[in-house]
């Protein structure tokens, strides 16, 4: 009977111990699979921004058309930002966001721009909510979760 007993709770921590391993490949590949989705050029990504802007702003024809050529000229030099070293990259990237919002609000009309306006800081908690989601917690470790709101 012991060796029955024995049996059973040996398959039983055999089998938790193979679902625990598949969940962790199943994990890994997941965040692999993300890692792999291609590239998007600076055209595609300025293409598929002023397709979303357009509709969520309701833009006109020519504020759609003035956006495209705002937005191909930032990624572009989003694009060429990317080969500098951090601290410069940095730097201009704070600069370019400037210009582009001010660009923007010669775009927009001043109620596009506030939603605009709305729709980044959205976006930007959005971001710092994910990067807290995903910081490696340890017991000494406490998430301020009033940063979230």
């Amino acid at each position: 009977m012991k060796t029955l007993v024995t049996i059973i709770a040996l398959s039983a921590a055999t089998v938790f111990s193979a679902q625990a391993q598949d969940t962790q490949r199943a994990n890994k590949k997941a965040v692999h699979n993300v890692q792999e989705q291609p590239q998007q050029t600076p055209a595609d990504q300025a293409k598929a921004q002023t397709d979303r802007m357009t509709r969520d702003l309701n833009l006109t024809a020519e504020q759609s058309k003035q956006l495209m050529e705002r937005n191909t000229t930032y990624y572009s030099d989003v694009a060429n930002m990317s080969k500098k070293d951090v601290a410069e990259r940095d730097a201009m990237m704070s600069k370019s966001m400037d210009k582009y919002d001010s660009d923007l609000q010669n775009i927009f009309d001043d109620t596009q721009y506030e939603r605009y306006s709305t729709m980044k800081d959205d976006y930007m908690m959005d971001m710092k909510s994910n990067q807290m989601d995903q910081a490696p917690m340890n017991k000494d470790m406490k998430r301020d979760d009033n940063m979230r709101k």
